[in-house]
């Protein structure tokens, strides 16, 4: 938190009536003193279990004490009551008191020493068995700090989800933010100095956001976003452990929310991809389309003399690779396996299909993101989100022409469960057959199987765009809290939409 965004600590010793808040330490103190100093024999008289609204009526006042703006009277060792002095409050007593009411009921406030109930060594807050990165993605530099505050939007959000629904399970999770962007240099102030001054604002608004991208795709700055990330998500693992050694003894789990190029940045350091795989799978599709193709007799013989060079230099990277791995085992790139990968925002689709990812045919996420890496990954976008993409077509092709399910508000009143909607398909009108699909491989209709077909506009019929800004973060709060707390029991209870269906089509629980 910023230096202007303190939090009050008190200590609780005098609680007012009804509210049970605590007063301001230096005004509790003082009370404290004085209490002891007239009732120290009385203390033992005193029960968590007396009736604490019963509000004294006439009775005299046998001691009292001034503070600055306020005044303590005792009507006995536990009817302590607590006046203001300004002015207002004068002429109301004096009103009250000509008509007949009491002092104490009409502008006094009932004080209590200690809390209404009596602490047990069981109120400690419950061990946390989940934490959840949050990472922010572009535009961060531009609004440093909201990351914090978003994250604390979603735990406030989870905390109601956990506490209605899921109060039994001894399930806590705790949502971290992670900002990795301030820490980083890059390119100092260059591109500055090169921006135009007119339309400032805007061109300082695109450099702190869009610029992100543009960063990432450089090979000069790719390896420096990673690292920025990748550091700060083990520190700040590390320190977790560290304040809480059980955590890692009882087996606690670990996601990840990553919104918009954080998704990009985040899936690259869970799998371990670089640009130079990509210029490899590049030389190998090369030498692929050249031995397709006419050549002469020298040509030919120069290509046979290329290919055993390649095969004779790999095989002699790969025992120097062997050799290394034999001496200095490579660490892992994160210091833990994450559970769930929520991307939020994400553009992560479109560099994969950049990268030559195309879908599968198994209905399983692994050709995208190994479950050996990451056992669940979900996609959640707003509609008209500019720089957000489906994922699913990327793990079954028929997805295209399915709708994403709508996450519910937080506020929604008895939301239908996600297990129970039916699959809706963007173009309805022509009935999905499997005789119009060849690639299907079966007769049955399902999510699985349906054909691919014209797509159509589905913003509008997905959600109230007005909203989104205000109750996005919450929203999204309470969306991952049913399905961290709900420890994703159906593998259909998904958000934008499921990336994980199983051979059974939506019915799948292969969890």
């Amino acid at each position: 938190f910023s230096e202007t965004e303190k939090i009050p600590v008190m200590r609780g010793q005098w609680f007012i009536d009804g509210t049970w808040q605590p007063l301001e330490e230096e005004e509790s103190n003082l009370i404290e003193q004085e209490h002891l100093n007239r009732f120290k024999d009385q203390q033992l008289q005193e029960s968590f279990d007396m009736e604490v609204s019963k509000p004294v009526d006439g009775t005299e006042v046998t001691h009292s004490l001034k503070l600055s703006r306020n005044h303590v009277d005792w009507h006995s060792v536990d009817e302590v009551y607590l006046y203001s002095d300004a002015t207002t409050s004068k002429i109301a007593r004096t009103v009250t008191q000509k008509l007949g009411f009491s002092k104490a009921s009409s502008s006094g406030t009932r004080l209590h020493r200690g809390y209404v109930e009596e602490a047990t060594l069981e109120d400690k807050p419950p061990q946390t068995s989940h934490i959840v990165f949050v990472v922010h993605g572009i535009g961060q530099k531009m609004d440093q700090g909201s990351i914090i505050k978003n994250t604390a939007m979603m735990r406030d959000t989870a905390r109601k989800v956990e506490e209605k629904y899921f109060s039994n399970l001894a399930t806590h999770v705790e949502f971290l933010p992670v900002e990795w962007r301030s820490k980083l240099t890059l390119d100092g102030d260059t591109v500055d100095s090169i921006t135009p001054d007119k339309i400032r604002g805007l061109r300082d608004m695109l450099n702190s956001s869009a610029m992100d991208i543009m960063y990432y795709t450089s090979p000069l700055y790719r390896d420096e976003l990673v690292k920025g990330l990748q550091q700060e998500l083990n520190r700040l693992y590390t320190l977790f452990c560290s304040r809480n050694p059980e955590f890692e003894e009882k087996g606690g789990k670990i996601s990840i929310v990553s919104h918009s190029l954080g998704c990009v940045i985040t899936y690259d350091i869970m799998t371990g991809w670089n640009p130079v795989r990509l210029y490899e799978q590049l030389l190998q599709k090369e030498e692929e389309e050249l031995e397709d193709s006419w050549m002469s007799y020298e040509e030919q013989r120069l290509l046979e003399e290329l290919y055993i060079t390649k095969q004779r230099l790999r095989e002699i990277e790969g025992r120097l690779r062997e050799l290394k791995a034999s001496a200095i085992a490579k660490p892992p790139a994160l210091k833990f396996k994450v559970e769930n990968f929520f991307c939020m925002g994400s553009p992560l689709a479109v560099f994969l299909a950049l990268r030559g990812v195309r879908p599968g045919n198994s209905g399983s996420q692994d050709h995208i993101l190994p479950r050996t890496i990451c056992n669940r990954l979900l996609n959640i976008f707003h509609p008209t989100d500019p720089v957000a993409y489906r994922l699913e077509p990327l793990i079954l092709k028929h997805y295209s022409n399915i709708s994403p399910v709508q996450i519910h508000w937080y506020n929604t009143a008895n939301p239908l469960p996600y297990d129970q909607m039916k699959p809706s398909f963007l173009n309805p009108t022509k009935e999905p057959t499997s005789g119009t699909d060849s690639e299907s491989g079966s007769a049955v209709t399902s999510p699985t199987t349906s054909p691919v077909m014209a797509r159509r506009h589905y913003g509008e019929s997905i959600t109230n765009i007005g909203k989104a800004s205000i109750l996005g973060a919450a929203s999204i709060g309470k969306g991952l809290g049913e399905m961290i707390f709900s420890r994703f029991g159906r593998s259909s209870t998904t958000t934008a939409q499921p990336l994980e269906m199983g051979k059974d089509g939506a019915e799948g629980n292969d969890q």
